[in-house]
């Protein structure tokens, strides 16, 4: 896929295949099939062995830097310019450089950023089935029902070892956990 260079520009061969496949409001048929005109055209960098004074005016225009190296961006065979940026939609002779809707970092000069919106404060869950989660000045009464909760957990399995012991289904580890219980109780 193929995006357009300018960091704020989301132009690219995606949307331009999404355009294509979207039905034609005045033909009625798929865009690529009516004669309607694109929204925008990519162009590809001036070649640095024909024209690279023009490439280099169009990479001083850009203003990117490699994230990595922290360089000023190079562009690669797939970099490509949209026609969204161009006085004329295209490059011409006249204005061979793109002009419109660039943004230039000036030096001493800092952009007003745009406010992000807050993200919404995450849902209550409870770790525990059928418990609500409290807040914090009720701490203490929540630890203590989960505590509660894992008792009544504990007796309900020692009550069905108890049962099985009982019966004489229990295995052999069960019966050796009991008979210690019992020891240590009396």
């Amino acid at each position: 896929m193929r995006i357009c260079a300018f960091e704020h520009c989301s132009n690219s061969t995606y949307q331009l295949e999404k355009w294509n496949n979207s039905p034609c409001k005045l033909h009625r048929s798929k865009q690529r099939d009516c004669g309607c005109k694109q929204p925008f055209t990519l162009f590809s960098f001036p070649s640095l062995n024909k024209d690279p004074e023009t490439r280099r005016e169009w990479v001083k225009i850009v203003n990117r830097k490699d994230p990595i190296t922290r360089k000023i961006w190079q562009p690669s065979t797939d970099s490509r310019i949209c026609s969204d940026h161009f006085i004329d939609g295209k490059p011409s002779q006249a204005y061979p450089v793109p002009t419109v809707k660039v943004t230039l970092e000036i030096p001493g000069v800092v952009e007003a950023t745009t406010e992000r919106k807050r993200r919404a404060p995450p849902k209550k869950r409870s770790h525990l089935p059928g418990f609500r989660v409290h807040s914090s000045k009720n701490s203490r009464q929540t630890k203590f029902q989960k505590m509660r909760h894992l008792r009544v957990i504990l007796s309900r399995q020692l009550l069905q070892i108890i049962v099985m012991h009982q019966h004489r289904v229990l295995p052999i580890n069960a019966k050796a956990v009991l008979r210690r219980m019992q020891s240590s109780n009396d």
